[in-house]
This record gives C-alpha cells, structure tokens and sequence, in this order.
C-alpha cells in the first residue's frame, strides 16, 4: 500500500481553469499540500536529481488525510425504472477467457445500498443464478473463448430457479450444455427484495469488488418477462459504440453506464468475417470486452481545488504532497 498518492483531474491546464487534486493517505493526521515549479524531475543519481522552485498558491496548507480505495474492473451499471415482476429472465451471450478464475458477475441485480439480491454468474462449475444464500448451478464447465447463451429464469410465484447455459454455434466434442433448477425456502427474505431490485449491473457481481468481474466478452444482456417472452431492459451493445453509455430499451430500462473503460466495438458471436471494421457492420461488434483490471478513473473524492493564477507563466508545475517521510508530487502542465 503507498503510503501517500494523489492525482489530479487533468494534466494541463490554461489560466483560469480550474484543477481538483484528489488524495489517498494511510498515515492518518495531515498532509501538507504547496504548488512547485519543476526544474527537473530526474531522480537519477547520476544527474541534478529533483529540483523545484516553490510557488506562491491560495492552497497551500494543511489538510485531514484519509485513505481511498480503487476498485479495478469494468462493468456497467443501469438503474432500473419499476420493480420487476415475480417471473422474469435474466439472459446474455458471453464469451468467456477465465471460465474457471471463480465467480464472475454476468448481470446482478442489486439494492439501494450496492449489495447484490441476485444475479446470473459464471465460475468452475458453469453458469450459476444465485438469489440471496440460495444458488444453483449448471455443473458443467465453460470453455475458454467459445461463445454461450446464459440464462436463468427466477419465479418467485413457483418458489422456484432455473439455470441454463447452451453453446451458441452448436454443440462439440465437449459437454458443457445444461441446465438445473432448485426450489427456494417458503420463508427465503430475499425473494420479496429481488423485484424491488435498483440497479442493473453488467460484468460483475457488485460495482467495488474486483474479484467478482467479469474477463471476457459480453453480448446483448436482456431482462425479460416470464420465460422470455417480452423484453422489460434490453441494452445494444453496437450502439453509441463511441461513447460510454449505452441506450437501453423497454419499460423498466434505464440508460447504461460503462465504468472502468472497457472495450467497445468488438467481435459478436454472430461476426462472419465479411468485415473487418466496425463501422461497416456494426451489428456484428455488438460486444463489449470486459476485464477484472481495467481502470480509467479511482473515482476519489476531491480534496481540494484550485485556480490556476492568470499571471503563472508557462511551464510544468506539480502539487507537492509531504507528510512525515513521504512525498508525492502531482504534475500539471501550463
């Protein structure tokens, strides 16, 4: 763990502009903060070493430290707009590269408070729908880099779950098609919770755990009504393929949200190799590659916030960060 770390919103800057610094620090007390002009920033030996010159800023002080966490992997997330029906289907094409890393998150449906109620995942022992402590899995393994339909179909009407996983381009030389089913207890607390479920998330079981994400591809994840029968959230994965959100479609769907930049535009499992550039046939890259390292942003809270001075000349700067031993300083180009 590093004792002190910080960053900044941006790299560069003009005049005027505005930069929030945002800091992580496992030393407790304070942290002293002061704006630098860097001369040199080699720390070679062998050369000047680090040589700066202080610069008068409005911020410069002391400040509470705190630690602050960043949670690696991507996924998406969409809030849902109702609660969903006492029957419904989870369902999503994947194309899974570490089928047997353990539990992954392929949709998960999750409460006010970011924990999981129940979702449809992957691991060692195929696919697997989970609804608060009861889970059931298909019991066949997933192979690496091939293209499955997943499913599972929660009726809380019944009292029962059912999971499903079937290659899409047919069946090999290996068994990895099934599907199994369980009942759930008369008194199980979370099946009233599912249907009252907040949150969509996509490519991992919650939003802070890293271990739970999902390596691999991911294909049109739908909520549907019943066995399947009418979409409720439905989101396209080869729309607005620039952008990190993603449009959603029917009555309880809100618009995704993709954190942790993952891949955009790539291969689908309906990709024939007619063409080899998205925009020529963008239905099939309808696929977003997923990963349990991906990061683009920690997501820290802002310490403080500055204004860069309108009479500071051009030049590279740093926010300089000490407490007791440590240092770290923070570069920002004018």
């Amino acid at each position: 763990m590093i004792p002190l770390i910080g960053y900044a919103d941006k790299l560069s800057g003009r005049p005027g502009e505005k930069v929030a610094i945002k800091v992580s620090s496992e030393l407790g007390g304070t942290y002293r903060a002061e704006l630098v002009r860097v001369i040199s920033g080699d720390p070679n030996p062998a050369g000047p070493g680090v040589r700066t010159a202080p610069v008068a800023a409005t911020f410069e002080g002391e400040y509470p430290a705190r630690p602050q966490r960043a949670h690696l992997g991507s996924h998406m997330t969409a809030a849902l707009r109702g609660p969903l029906p006492p029957r419904f289907t989870l369902r999503a094409t994947i194309w899974p590269t570490t089928p047997d890393k353990g539990r992954q998150g392929v949709m998960s449906l999750v409460d006010g408070s970011g924990s999981a109620v129940a979702g449809l995942s992957i691991g060692p022992d195929g696919a697997v729908l989970t609804l608060g402590g009861v889970a059931v899995a298909v019991g066949k393994a997933l192979l690496p880099r091939r293209w499955y339909q997943v499913q599972a179909v929660i009726d809380l009407d019944a009292g029962t779950l059912r999971v499903t996983q079937a290659p899409v381009h047919g069946a090999g030389v290996v068994d990895d098609t099934g599907d199994a089913e369980t009942t759930l207890p008369a008194d199980a607390a979370a099946a009233a919770a599912v249907t009252r479920a907040h949150t969509v998330i996509v490519a991992a079981v919650t939003e802070t755990d890293s271990a739970s994400h999902f390596n691999g591809k991911i294909e049109a994840p739908v909520i549907l009504a019943g066995d399947g029968d009418v979409p409720l959230a439905a989101w396209d994965f080869s729309r607005d393929m620039a952008s990190l959100t993603v449009s959603g479609d029917g009555p309880l769907t809100g618009d995704g949200v993709l954190v942790g930049a993952p891949v955009r535009a790539m291969t689908g499992s309906n990709w024939d190799a007619s063409q080899m550039c998205w925009h020529h046939a963008a239905d099939q890259y309808g696929a977003i590659h997923f990963h349990d390292d991906d990061i683009a942003d920690a997501g820290w809270q802002t310490d403080f916030e500055f204004e860069i001075p309108t009479d500071l000349r051009s030049g590279v700067y740093a926010v300089k960060l000490t407490q007791d031993a440590h240092w770290d300083m923070i570069p920002l180009f004018v």
